[in-house]
């Protein structure tokens, strides 16, 4: 058995597989200028969330949980505040580039793992699975770390170290971009202890 419950991989009726543009953001937010020079995250800064980054999952001995539409709504709420800026501002910034750059290879993405506190603001970071071309990863970091903090979370998925732990498959492709459907979260429970 699973050492954790994957939480909200989220049903295909409640979330749309697709990344179009939160409508609560309005057209304003998607038209924000595109900065040519976005894709050039200093590097020193994510050194760390890179390479050698180790899940905060890892060998914990977990139970079940039980969040599932819960978490549906709190997934949306990150998205809300990603999509404007993973989609609307880093890929933006891609559209220029040759064919032939690393960076316009539609196929390339990265599952990243953020740990949030109770305030839904990040504690941890990192890159889960690189897309094999590092300015991408650092994209989808910086992307993340400056849409956060994504709001409290309900109380159902947070788990028992009063932390929300959320991996999310993040894509060059316009249509997966972002989606909500590539987001999934793990709820610690309280494992049984060893007699």
């Amino acid at each position: 058995m699973s050492p954790c419950r994957i939480l909200a991989w989220p049903a295909l009726f409640a979330l749309s597989l697709s990344c179009q543009r939160p409508a609560a953001l309005g057209a304003s937010s998607a038209a924000q200028a595109a900065d040519p020079e976005w894709h050039k995250v200093p590097r020193e800064r994510w050194v760390a969330s890179l390479h050698g980054y180790e899940s905060a999952l890892r060998g914990i001995a977990t139970r079940n949980g039980d969040a599932q539409g819960e978490f549906t709504d709190y997934i949306s709420a990150i998205h809300n505040r990603l999509h404007p800026i993973f989609t609307g501002r880093f890929l933006a910034s891609l559209e220029d580039l040759p064919e032939d750059h690393p960076l316009s290879q539609e196929r390339l993405n990265a599952w990243v793992e953020i740990v949030l506190n109770k305030d839904g603001g990040i504690t941890r970071i990192g890159i889960l699975q690189s897309s094999g071309v590092e300015e991408f990863d650092l994209g989808a970091l910086e992307a993340m770390s400056q849409a956060s903090p994504f709001g409290k979370p309900p109380r159902e998925i947070v788990s028992i170290d009063g932390r929300v732990y959320v991996q999310w498959q993040l894509w060059r492709h316009p249509y997966y971009a972002c989606s909500t459907y590539f987001g999934k979260a793990h709820v610690l429970r309280a494992a049984k202890r060893a007699k």
